[in-house]
């Protein structure tokens, strides 16, 4: 077996995360975080004539891009703890 030239040291990193607070699940967030996604999307598409379509292309892209983000996050269940709290 071949020695790494690097330490292990993620047991000792995660117990910093986790004495940090950081793993904590915040399921309040993930459901404001969802709710303006869902508004954002509203208004983007309802006064979408209004926009020069660029624009709303590049807007409508952040505004997905952070929905897949929050989705991927809910589905690792870093906002519930329980997938059943989902579905």
């Amino acid at each position: 077996m071949v020695k790494s030239p690097y330490p292990d040291n993620f047991d000792e990193l995660k117990a910093m995360v986790r004495s940090a607070g950081l793993l904590e699940r915040v399921p309040v967030r993930g459901s404001i975080e969802m709710v303006g996604v869902l508004i954002a999307i509203t208004v983007a598409l309802s006064t979408a004539p209004l926009w020069n379509p660029i624009l709303l292309g590049l807007f409508m892209t952040v505004i997905f891009t952070r929905a897949v983000f929050i989705s991927h996050d809910i589905l690792h269940t870093q906002y519930f703890k329980k997938q059943k709290t989902l579905f």
